[in-house]
């Protein structure tokens, strides 16, 4: 299993094992509560801070890899992020819950988009047009980190470098730094092996 802690670092944690999404709470007294998705969960990748809402990569029919979110308030039926033909994977809610990050491979390679958050207005739409996006990488990246006040995006580079770009926010329009190295990690595969990636990944979102 996947586990991702709450960002208010309360007691509820969530995880995905064997296409299933469950919540629980972290002492060991209790029991998982399995969580009805609306398709096979691949992995958790997020839980908004506010923790109203929990991000995850699906398996779908027709697709490859979409992003789904799971409500944890109000109506709790899952709905689809952003659905496409291609690998849209590894969301992260920007700080504010206003912006999701994530990784896809729609130009032929993995790079890092941005794109608005906000819930759609019936359960069971999709973000399936052009829509508003920003692509923060220009030369390839994988597994986007937020900085703790929004203002930043780091992400590893297909070379192994760590990458920082600047996030300007306009009102409702995005206006991305040019990407700059911060230095070179000793992950093996850099940000081409995106299983060797996680390690990156889970230190990222600890200590970033």
């Amino acid at each position: 299993a996947y586990e991702i802690p709450k960002r208010d670092w309360s007691s509820d944690v969530c995880s995905s094992d064997l296409g299933k999404l469950y919540v629980k709470a972290s002492t060991l007294t209790t029991t998982e509560e399995a969580v009805d998705t609306a398709n096979p969960v691949a992995a958790v990748t997020d839980w908004s801070r506010d923790g109203r809402f929990i991000l995850y990569s699906a398996v779908a029919s027709k697709t490859d890899i979409d992003l789904s979110v799971q409500p944890m308030a109000g109506d709790q039926r899952p709905w689809a992020f952003l659905k496409t033909p291609f690998d849209d994977t590894i969301g992260r809610f920007s700080p504010d819950v206003q912006w999701v990050a994530y990784m896809s491979n729609e130009s032929g390679r993995f790079e890092i988009y941005v794109r608005p958050f906000a819930p759609p207005a019936a359960a069971g739409t999709a973000n399936t047009g052009p829509g508003r996006k920003w692509q923060i990488s220009t030369t390839g990246g994988i597994y986007p980190v937020w900085r703790a006040d929004g203002n930043e995006l780091f992400y590893l580079a297909p070379s192994g470098d760590m990458m920082a770009a600047s996030i300007t926010v306009h009102g409702d329009m995005l206006e991305p730094g040019a990407p700059v190295t911060l230095f070179r990690t000793r992950i093996y595969g850099g940000g081409v092996e995106n299983g060797q990636g996680r390690q990156y990944d889970e230190i990222g979102r600890a200590h970033v």
